[in-house]
């Protein structure tokens, strides 16, 4: 059983690892901002032109 698993868990982390792949170039042939945003493997992508907006939709939100 131990084989079946394995061999699943394989597969499972190459197609992820593969989607990964083809996510970061489409990024890199739009010119998409690609980053980690934590240790657990979240990746934001982003669209250069709409960077400034963000920041400055950061200063007006309200902190309690």
């Amino acid at each position: 059983m131990f084989h079946a698993i394995s061999g699943w868990l394989t597969r499972h982390a190459r197609r992820n690892r593969d989607q990964l792949a083809r996510d970061n170039e489409f990024a890199a042939m739009n010119g998409w901002y690609a980053g980690k945003v934590n240790g657990l493997g979240t990746w934001v992508y982003r669209d250069r032109r709409f960077m400034a907006l963000t920041s400055s939709d950061t200063s007006t939100r309200c902190v309690r």
